[in-house]
C-alpha cells in the first residue's frame, strides 16, 4: 500500500529492490519459524514413546509426521506471501497476461525462497542428529539455533544495503553474489519476468538456487 502512490515514477532498479525485499521476508519468514520450531521438526521421544507401542505400522508414522511437518510449513509458506502476491504484482504491470506472467515470477521466486529457507535448517538438524552422538544435540542444537537466527537477522538488517545494489549483484560485477541465497532467488525471479534480456548472472544465479532448493529436500527426506 505504501507503494502505490510511488510505483509510476519509481525507477526501475528500485522496482527490483522492492522485488528483493519480498523475496527477503519469504526467505526471513520461513528460516525463522522452521529455526524456532526446529525440536517440533523431527519424531521425538515422546513421538516413539506414545506411538510405537500402538498397532501401526513404521510406514504410517513416517507418513502422519512428514505430512504434518509438510502442513506446518506449507501453511506459514503460503500465509506468508499469499496477501501480497496478487496486489504486489498488480503494481507494475497492465493487462490480463503481463498480470498472470508477472504472478507467476513472483510466486515462483518467493515460494521457493522460502522453501529453501525452511528445509535449511531441517537438513541441518537431520544430518546432526544421524551423524553425531546423541549427547551432543542438545548443545549443539542451541549454537546451531543461534547461528540461523542471527544470519537471517543480518539479512533482514543488511536489506538496504543488498536492496539497492541489485544492479551490479545481478549483473556479475560482484563475485560474492553466488554465496548470497535470497540473491539466487532474485535472479530467479527477474530471469522468469525478462527472460534473455534478464541481466548477465540472472541465469547461473537462478542454477544456484533450483540445484541449492534440491540439495536440502535430498537431504531432508533421505535424514527424516
Amino acid at each position: 500500500f505504501w507503494l502505490l502512490p510511488h510505483n509510476l515514477s519509481r525507477p526501475f532498479w528500485d522496482i527490483v529492490a522492492d522485488r528483493y525485499f519480498m523475496v527477503l521476508f519469504s526467505f526471513i519468514a520461513m528460516g525463522i519459524v522452521a529455526t524456532f520450531e526446529w525440536e517440533m521438526l523431527f519424531p521425538d521421544r515422546a513421538d516413539f514413546q506414545i506411538l510405537l507401542p500402538l498397532p501401526l505400522k513404521a510406514r504410517e508414522l513416517f507418513v502422519a509426521k512428514s505430512s504434518a511437518l509438510l502442513l506446518f510449513l506449507g501453511i506459514f509458506l503460503f500465509g506468508t506471501n499469499l496477501f501480497a502476491l496478487l496486489p504486489f504484482s498488480a503494481l507494475y504491470c497492465h493487462g490480463l497476461g503481463a498480470l498472470i506472467h508477472t504472478t507467476g515470477a513472483h510466486a515462483a521466486a518467493v515460494l521457493l525462497a522460502g522453501t529453501f529457507a525452511a528445509l535449511t535448517p531441517l537438513a541441518v538438524q537431520g544430518l546432526v542428529l544421524t551423524m553425531l552422538p546423541a549427547s551432543w544435540f542438545r548443545p549443539l542444537s542451541t549454537a546451531l539455533q543461534t547461528v540461523f537466527v542471527t544470519v537471517f537477522a543480518l539479512f533482514l538488517l543488511l536489506w538496504p544495503l543488498i536492496g539497492f545494489h541489485m544492479q551490479p549483484l545481478l549483473g556479475g560485477h560482484v563475485w560474492f553474489a553466488k554465496f548470497l541465497p535470497p540473491v539466487w532467488f532474485m535472479g530467479l525471479y527477474e530471469f522468469l519476468m525478462d527472460g534473455a534480456s534478464a541481466p548477465a548472472a540472472c541465469a547461473p544465479l537462478a542454477a544456484i538456487g533450483l540445484y541449492a532448493t534440491l540439495i536440502v529436500s535430498f537431504l531432508c527426506v533421505i535424514t527424516y
